[in-house]
């Protein structure tokens, strides 16, 4: 039951967030960006939902020292930002979508740690 209500959240978030926000060809924007969080059973699932994500996956992935760099400023901006992300799972993959190039985030988090990172 929990995950039943976990899944409708995630979907009412994620629809309400898409149809929020602008489309890229819509005139008169300027820039959008759109945010998303998904939570996930176990690192299995996770890892095969983040295949999908070919717009991301088609660029290189972040190395060492840039993950390093972004975990330790998204936890100088936010202190435990470990423990936020743990708050529904210990797998969360976090989607930040930009209008801006170079801005746009799929970040795979394994218990509260960011493991991977892709960026374009």
């Amino acid at each position: 039951m929990k995950k039943a209500i976990l899944i409708m959240c995630i979907l009412l978030l994620a629809s309400s967030a898409v149809w929020a926000s602008p489309v890229q060809g819509t005139p008169g924007v300027i820039s959008y960006s759109v945010n998303y969080i998904v939570y996930f059973d176990n690192e299995a699932d996770a890892s095969r939902w983040l295949e999908t994500q070919a717009d991301f996956m088609e660029h290189r992935e972040a190395n060492a020292a840039h993950r390093r760099l972004m975990a330790s400023v998204l936890e100088s901006l936010a202190p435990n930002w470990s423990d936020l992300v743990r708050l529904e799972s210990d797998y969360c993959v976090m989607v930040v979508r930009s209008s801006s190039s170079g801005e746009s985030m799929l970040s795979f988090y394994v218990r509260g740690v960011l493991t991977r990172l892709w960026q374009y």
